[in-house]
């Protein structure tokens, strides 16, 4: 087995985040909380492939939250990723 090369794995997540559109000059922030409550019910109810995206970008590539209101919509945007992979994969 050969040793994993930390600088080569980041590069290559990347170019992945690249290739998928997830990196950007622009950060990515956290929705407020109505924004995020409409994500998530685009992704329960329209099965919304967009929503999916959006919730997974702030899921994934947001800051860390730092006051309660950006704590309560990042939570609500993990709960909406939850459900468009149980969705995707079929589980739903």
């Amino acid at each position: 087995m050969r040793p994993v090369d930390d600088y080569q794995i980041l590069n290559d997540y990347e170019v992945l985040s690249r290739e998928v559109g997830f990196c950007s000059k622009k950060p990515i922030s956290i929705p407020s909380i109505a924004v995020a409550s409409n994500l998530l019910n685009l992704v329960k109810l329209t099965n919304s492939i967009e929503a999916a995206e959006a919730v997974m970008k702030v899921s994934r590539f947001a800051p860390s939250p730092g006051t309660d209101e950006e704590r309560k919509a990042k939570n609500i945007c993990c709960e909406a990723l939850q459900i468009a992979r149980r969705k995707l994969s079929g589980e739903e």
